[in-house]
């Protein structure tokens, strides 16, 4: 018993004068094991070894399972009556804990004993076996949130590989336009790919990291900011690239064809599209959902967070089916340039690198549409 809360452990129920409190799985073992680790600061490693055992649990979903608690024992995170954040550290249930029926079973007796007898920090293990610290109390002082505390980029390891293939994507497209004409543009288009992959993986790098300092910190906008970074490279690269790219239509076809600067220019309104639909906004989404957690202003699932929430919002479903859609057209519009392209030296390097360049587009979507799929899914599982 804490405060006026009663937490039945065998019947898996929370009480309140009598009246049972709704409380779903995953938050309810977060209850408990807090009762039981009272007065020990409990980070979210240890939530995640413990409560979340054998399966993948991000921070945030972790922070969603701590709100739906306080939100069950009515607990304001600005003004605690059980349940103390330590920025940086973790928590700790602070409030005293009457025991019925178990008398000198719980942990919170165990820790103070233990503190009684100067021991500051002990050793626990999760169910694996795995030793993992808990620091007491009276070793940590509180903190405040602050912008040191947040991570310049949240989700790196995938920041990098979209960064890095959407370089490729733009620096490939000058090589795959001009290769049908290779002896005379080939070294050119080389020596340009190592500039124009560094400019666009920088700049898309750098929407991301624009992306979420606004998200984090509050501010509107911050999807249409980093849009328009990506909006400014584009452009800034097209207008550089019109003293390289001639003017007129370099792959022979049976039928009237492209420029190669206008041949260009699709590939970049469709890259640039794809940076939109595939990257920036499902990042966006995202890293709002992990704020909006952490701030404690969702309670509900993911499934309905559509409805709660300002961020933007594409479902993966629905990101599937375009990425289908346009795929097959992009097969049927390919097929048909090389049913028409006339013979040549190097048609053979252009029908592949076009090909390669499909390709690697279909990569960069797919793998953010498994990130975006498994961030929903991740966020969502810790409220279960």
């Amino acid at each position: 018993m804490f405060g006026t809360f009663q937490l039945d452990l065998e019947h898996r129920e929370l009480r309140q004068a009598g009246r049972r409190i709704r409380l779903t799985a995953k938050p309810f073992d977060c209850l408990a094991f807090f009762v039981e680790n009272r007065g020990e600061v409990i980070t979210r490693d240890h939530l995640r070894a413990t409560v979340w055992a054998g399966t993948s649990v991000t921070d945030p979903a972790i922070e969603h399972a701590v709100n739906k608690v306080r939100r069950a024992i009515e607990d304001d995170p600005t003004d605690p009556k059980f349940i103390k954040t330590l920025w940086g550290k973790g928590y700790i249930f602070v409030a005293d804990v009457e025991l019925q029926g178990r008398p000198g079973s719980s942990r919170a007796q165990e820790a103070e004993s233990s503190a009684e007898g100067g021991v500051d920090r002990q050793d626990v293990f999760g169910e694996d076996g795995t030793p993992l610290h808990v620091v007491s109390v009276e070793d940590v002082a509180t903190e405040q949130p602050t912008s040191a505390n947040l991570a310049p980029l949240p989700h790196k390891v995938h920041a990098v590989f979209v960064c890095l293939l959407y370089g490729v994507l733009y620096s490939g497209a000058i090589i795959a336009e001009t290769s049908y004409g290779f002896d005379s543009y080939g070294r050119t288009a080389l020596l340009l790919g190592l500039p124009v992959f560094v400019w666009m993986a920088g700049t898309m790098w750098g929407g991301l990291w624009a992306d979420s300092q606004m998200v984090v910190h509050g501010r509107r906008g911050a999807a249409a900011v980093s849009i328009s970074v990506l909006a400014f490279a584009a452009v800034s690269l097209l207008v550089t690239l019109q003293w390289f790219l001639p003017s007129s239509s370099i792959t022979s076809l049976s039928f009237q064809g492209l420029t190669a600067y206008s041949a260009y220019l699709k590939d970049t309104t469709y890259v640039y599209t794809l940076g939109i639909v595939f990257v920036l906004l499902p990042f966006h989404y995202v890293v709002s959902l992990e704020r909006e957690i952490r701030a404690g202003r969702l309670e509900i699932t993911t499934a309905r967070l559509a409805h709660k929430t300002r961020a933007v919002f594409i479902r993966p479903g629905l990101l599937l089916a375009i990425l289908v859609g346009v795929g097959a057209w992009s097969q049927v519009s390919i097929a048909h340039i090389f049913e028409n392209l006339r013979p040549g030296p190097y048609l053979g390097l252009y029908m592949n690198l076009v090909q390669i360049e499909r390709f690697l587009g279909l990569a960069l979507a797919l793998e953010c549409l498994a990130w975006y799929h498994l961030n929903l899914t991740g966020l969502d599982r810790g409220s279960k």
